[in-house]
């Protein structure tokens, strides 16, 4: 429930700091425009325009902070030595710097916490990224899910190429056998 994170993040604020949604982009027009116009009733809570930056990375160095469900706004802020907070899991998450939240009772004392969290994660995302680059498996997501979507539609079955990259993801998974 993004609403619900959105305002225990916005009720955990300390007077004076704004909250800065930024809707993912796979998101535009799955919501309903209340979902919007509730978050604009927040009065410490900014939308920003899906077009205003190609970069976020000037919005994460000018924060005390990131939240994330499970974005990679999470491992940006971790790699330019800013906290982070995350509600949902990803590979990711063990990344010194990105605080995983279980409970919306813990946000407040680790918002307050943002500016003693700040530290060098430099070896903990290189530690990530050469395990990445060992063990990982190229995927090409974006195609693969598309393609998958125009072949269900289709009701088509899938190329030698799709087939290959569904390998893969069952490899990084650890569901062959």
């Amino acid at each position: 429930n993004e609403l619900a994170v959105i305002e225990a993040i916005s009720k955990s604020l300390p007077v004076g700091v704004k909250l800065y949604v930024k809707e993912h982009g796979a998101m535009v027009g799955e919501r309903p425009f209340s979902f919007y116009k509730t978050i604009k009733k927040f009065t410490n809570v900014k939308l920003v325009q899906m077009n205003h930056f190609s970069d976020p990375k000037a919005w994460i160095t000018n924060s005390l902070g990131v939240a994330t469900l499970s974005g990679t706004a999470a491992f940006e802020a971790a790699m330019l030595n800013i906290p982070a907070i995350m509600l949902g899991s990803t590979f990711f998450e063990e990344i010194d710097g990105i605080s995983k939240i279980d409970s919306f009772q813990n946000i407040p004392s680790i918002i307050g916490k943002f500016s003693d969290l700040k530290q060098d994660n430099i070896d903990s995302v290189a530690t990530y990224l050469k395990a990445i680059d060992h063990f990982g498996e190229k995927v090409h997501m974006v195609w693969l899910l598309q393609r998958s979507a125009y072949l269900i539609s289709e009701n088509l079955e899938p190329c030698q190429k799709v087939k290959l990259e569904i390998s893969n993801l069952i490899k990084i998974f650890g569901l062959s056998s």
